[in-house]
């Protein structure tokens, strides 16, 4: 898993495995409330390539996603985000 956060979008993105250029189909929004703030890349065949999570530095929202551990030990080494929904 690769972690990319841009700072001043407040963006984190993590992807998966390497994801060539065009791999991406489409964008599920698994946000829990009536805002976009995360949403699972998807590819042809429905596997994730990754996730994005918008406004991340109130807080990483990893409740019910897949990769749910990977992603919150991944984000506690290497960011200072908070991380929500994990244990």
């Amino acid at each position: 898993m690769m972690l990319l956060y841009d700072p001043a979008a407040d963006v984190a993105q993590v992807e998966i495995g390497d994801v060539p250029d065009g791999a991406i189909d489409h964008t599920e929004d698994v946000s829990r409330g009536p805002y976009y703030t995360r949403g699972i890349d998807r590819g042809k065949n429905g596997e994730i390539l990754g996730y994005n999570f918008l406004r991340a530095s109130q807080g990483v929202d990893l409740e019910g996603l897949p990769h749910q551990q990977e992603l919150a030990d991944l984000f506690r080494r290497v960011t200072k985000l908070p991380v929500l929904g994990a244990a």
